[in-house]
């Protein structure tokens, strides 16, 4: 699969992209095909949902 920056930098680069379309393509190249490449964990009170998290070797 892509890498997240190739995916971001190819999105920088058609007007209409938006942050759900660059979403949408993590998800389809690296949800499930990633191991590194994770949902993210359900917000705690009074924060904002993750689009998508990483996992780091130190831990998460």
């Amino acid at each position: 699969p892509m890498g997240i920056l190739s995916i971001l930098e190819e999105e920088s680069m058609f007007p209409k992209a938006t942050d759900k379309t660059f979403e949408d393509k993590l998800n389809n190249n690296h949800l499930g095909k990633s191991p590194n490449f994770l949902k993210p964990k359900p917000p705690k009170p009074g924060q904002q949902a993750a689009h998508f998290a990483i996992g780091h070797y130190a831990g998460n």
